[in-house]
């Protein structure tokens, strides 16, 4: 059976969607985070002895995780993002386009299924104009906020497996209005509290804003609700803890259109010029992001 990771995003999820539509047949699929996915490529190589094909959408990978994949007979990697140059085994097929709006336009137009490319590009580019992408959306950051941890991957892959048999109309189905019902309340919540923490840093040459977020609570809907205030860099900053200590989740976004890659990049991240990430193992305050910026930027 093949294997397919993909990012625990709504663009991921659309992702394996569409991979399950164009092949139409079962896959083992993983979902995970780009600080998670040299883990998900070695257990899928644990799972498989590296027999079967692998795709991975949605996120980009490094020396480590390219060469952990290359263990699988064939590899079909398929991303937006930025990536570095690396060398890549000729059983991996590398397919990334950095100027398409959402990873599911790479997927789709490589197996000839956009059934769900305006939909992710709408959420990829926080741009959702259509009901149909502001559920989809919702109902994915919905499951990873409701639902128990085991479930969580369950009904993302329950929640694919719909929209590639039903089509986009699968997220119309009634099953999910109480899950929307409840998580906007939730959201609500959570944006006031975002906004509550937000402080500025005029570094000079640049306005530098940090809010602390829940871990649960989605970046858009706190960026959209913020006053225009000519911020270059905003820094979304979300703790948890598990098993070895603090985790911190960095997002990064602007106001002004300056190119916050650079910023992840920082923090051993990575993303789009205009909207990027990282994880780091560890508490961040405020200063040490502030001067790591700062030294960023120059």
């Amino acid at each position: 059976m093949p294997y397919i990771i993909t990012h625990h995003d709504a663009d991921g999820v659309l992702c394996a969607a569409t991979l399950m539509k164009a092949y139409r047949k079962k896959f083992w699929v993983y979902f995970t985070s780009p600080n998670r996915l040299l883990s998900a490529i070695c257990n899928a190589v644990l799972d498989s002895n590296g027999n079967d094909e692998l795709y991975i959408c949605d996120i980009c990978g490094n020396r480590k995780s390219i060469y952990c994949a290359g263990a699988f007979d064939r590899v079909v990697w398929l991303d937006h993002h930025v990536w570095e140059k690396l060398q890549v085994p000729e059983s991996i097929e590398l397919v990334v386009d950095e100027n398409a709006a959402s990873a599911t336009g790479v997927v789709g137009k490589y197996t000839g299924v956009n059934d769900f490319v305006q939909i992710a590009d709408e959420i990829d580019t926080n741009a959702v104009v259509t009901e149909t992408a502001d559920r989809m959306r919702s109902i994915t950051f919905a499951i990873k906020m409701l639902s128990q941890k085991p479930d969580v991957y369950r009904n993302l892959y329950g929640l694919a497996e719909g929209l590639a048999n039903k089509g986009p109309g699968f997220v119309y189905s009634p099953a999910f209005d109480e899950m929307i019902a409840k998580y906007n309340i939730l959201l609500t919540a959570g944006v006031n509290d975002a906004l509550a923490t937000k402080k500025v840093f005029d570094l000079g040459n640049l306005r530098v804003a940090t809010l602390k977020i829940g871990e649960n609570i989605p970046v858009a809907p706190v960026f959209n609700q913020i006053a225009p205030d000519a911020l270059d860099i905003i820094v979304f900053v979300a703790e948890r803890t598990d098993g070895t200590g603090t985790i911190t989740k960095l997002e990064f976004r602007t106001q002004t259109e300056h190119d916050v890659l650079s910023a992840a990049k920082a923090f051993g991240g990575g993303g789009h010029a205009y909207a990027s990430g990282a994880t780091v193992y560890g508490k961040l305050d405020d200063d040490a992001i502030i001067e790591k910026i700062r030294k960023a930027y120059g």
